[in-house]
């Protein structure tokens, strides 16, 4: 009598491939100019885009253009009827290193906030007393790159959230 052995394997056909994760995140830390700048203001996360580029430039970063050593960034972000904008100035005199942001200029605004369903508290500023900090993390003059870290507390007193928390910010922008 002949007996028959027969091995089953479980083949997989087509192996799981892990899933693409579409959450938007903050911009990853790189010196390379890869024009990125993102935060989080009161928690929520905010990263500079535009869906219409006629109407918003996502991200716009001076050095040594409007007086010497002074460093101005926006990031700016267009949704369907919302668009905000979160902005700095800072005197770069040393490079890399951490510096307060400049708030005796003419521009004290920090935060604008343009929404389509409310006109109420659209600007946010510096005070003298809370100024923001930056931490260049990198300066090439050479090639024009900028990258760094920054946070600040902004305030509008007429406003039935007085302060806005901008915090884990981050930028790495060609100039």
């Amino acid at each position: 009598m002949a007996t028959i052995n027969t091995a089953c394997h479980k083949i997989k056909a087509n192996p799981e491939e892990e899933p693409i994760d579409l959450t938007p995140k903050l911009p990853q830390a790189t010196h390379t100019g890869a024009n990125t700048f993102g935060c989080y203001i009161n928690g929520e996360l905010f990263v500079a885009q535009s869906n219409n580029y006629n109407k918003v430039i996502p991200i716009y970063c001076s050095y040594n253009k409007i007086s010497e050593n002074e460093l101005r960034i926006q990031g700016s972000r267009l949704n369907d009827s919302i668009r905000d904008n979160v902005s700095f100035i800072a005197f770069i005199d040393k490079g890399v290193g951490t510096y307060e942001m400049d708030v005796t200029g003419d521009n004290q605004d920090g935060y604008n906030n343009y929404n389509n369903n409310s006109i109420l508290c659209l600007d946010y500023n510096f005070s003298l007393t809370e100024k923001g900090m930056l931490d260049i993390t990198f300066l090439d003059t050479v090639n024009r790159i900028i990258s760094g870290n920054f946070q600040m507390q902004l305030y509008n007193e007429d406003c039935p959230i007085k302060i806005v928390s901008i915090t884990d910010g981050r930028f790495d922008l060609k100039y």
